[in-house]
């Protein structure tokens, strides 16, 4: 019997490596993993960058045991038998009715690089957060037609933001115009991959209106929103909310339903 969830997992990594084949055994199957290039379907402008993606294949064979090679009535079969009847017929017929994802920034892996390499290597070419998180815009594009024409089903973009240092000027606002260029930036790519590649996107949603203590590394003055919270990373301060530059824009941007974002 093949275990499925070790394969799934050696799979994932795999996919991850630098090799292009290897094989193990689970039980009484020998499993042999191996990649085949492809070129992902790109828009125009991407051509000439757009990364190859790796697809996984695995071929399934069974040992067969000194007794049985003598015997040609008798075969080891490998029991590849998951889906009790019926089970099929509900998985096609309950599939998603969209596809949504979260979307910060792009990867980069250099030669040498560690297979396993969290975060990715420094990209020459893009700006970075002071996090070091590069800003690539058109990698928004481009992951949203790798999505849709891969699952063809219409995407929601559920996450998307700049965590940055944000101070009160003297005047008690964030002049927070990196954000802005950020937002601006992002939405333009996703409204070209709708608009000019044909991608059906049903909506976006930005990380995150209000300021908050930030899940990857617990802290406060990682800030995200269009709305300033008066907190510390030590939880000190008034919690007085204040709207920073970017709110005004924002407003302005989902009141004209995108229209103005080569305006302002």
């Amino acid at each position: 019997m093949v275990n499925i969830s070790e394969v799934k997992d050696l799979m994932a990594q795999f996919d991850q490596s630098s090799l292009r084949e290897f094989s193990f055994k689970t039980g009484e199957a020998e499993l042999t993993f191996s990649k085949n290039e492809y070129t992902s379907p790109v828009v125009p402008q991407q051509a000439s960058q757009a990364p190859a993606a790796a697809l996984v294949e695995v071929a399934a064979t069974a040992p067969v045991a000194p007794a049985q090679a003598a015997s040609d009535s008798e075969e080891t079969v490998v029991d590849t038998d998951i889906f009790a009847e019926g089970d099929e017929e509900i998985l096609r017929e309950g599939q998603l009715d969209f596809i949504s994802f979260s979307y910060y920034r792009s990867n980069t892996t250099k030669a040498g690089d560690d297979w396993f390499n969290v975060g990715g290597s420094t990209n020459p070419y893009l700006k970075e957060t002071p996090w070091g998180w590069p800003v690539d815009p058109l990698g928004l594009r481009h992951v949203m037609n790798e999505i849709y024409d891969r699952i063809q089903k219409p995407i929601f973009i559920v996450e998307n933001g700049m965590g940055a240092i944000d101070e009160l000027d003297e005047n008690g606002i964030v002049q927070d115009d990196y954000r802005i260029d950020y937002l601006r930036d992002h939405l333009q790519a996703m409204a070209d991959a709708i608009i000019i590649d044909g991608v059906e996107c049903l909506g976006y949603t930005m990380w995150g209106p209000v300021d908050l203590v930030s899940l990857s590394t617990g802290e406060m003055k990682k800030r995200y929103g269009f709305i300033y919270v008066d907190m510390d990373d030590k939880g000190n301060g008034s919690l007085k909310r204040t709207p920073k530059k970017s709110y005004a824009w924002m407003k302005e941007i989902i009141a004209s339903n995108g229209a103005k974002l080569s305006e302002i």
